[in-house]
């Protein structure tokens, strides 16, 4: 199932030398994905990450373009209307951004219960 006026963002790790002190460059782990769910019209998002010995768009040995984005666009469609929603520690502040952008682009559009109460959470830390 396609979703209708996408919105996506890949999320990136940096790659620091051994002391720490030094960025090496950019490495892709994880897809966020928001879009209009087709039928519904309401929003969707989701998003997906790989484990920390995984490769991005990776399955087993073989090369998957896009395999990233398909877990993300499913994990989208599949949690429409849950609640509890793990977002994994490392990645919670690049899902808090890309959920305030989500919010700005799809004004009129009820965004999903698991992310208004993530973002809810998230602005009564800060």
């Amino acid at each position: 199932m396609e979703l209708q006026k996408e919105l996506s963002q890949k999320i990136f790790k940096l790659q620091k030398s051994r002391s720490g002190k030094k960025v090496l460059g950019k490495k892709k782990i994880g897809m966020m994905v928001a879009g209009l769910h087709p039928v519904v019209g309401e929003v969707v998002v989701g998003f997906s990450l790989c484990h920390k010995y995984d490769e991005f768009d990776r399955v087993g040995c073989k090369k998957v373009p896009g395999h990233g984005k398909i877990v993300a666009i499913n994990r989208a469609f599949r949690w429409g209307d849950t609640f509890n929603v793990n977002v994994p520690p490392s990645i919670q502040k690049d899902v808090f951004k890309f959920l305030l952008r989500c919010k700005s682009y799809y004004k009129d559009k009820n965004m999903p219960p698991w992310t208004e109460k993530l973002l809810y959470k998230e602005l009564l830390h800060e």
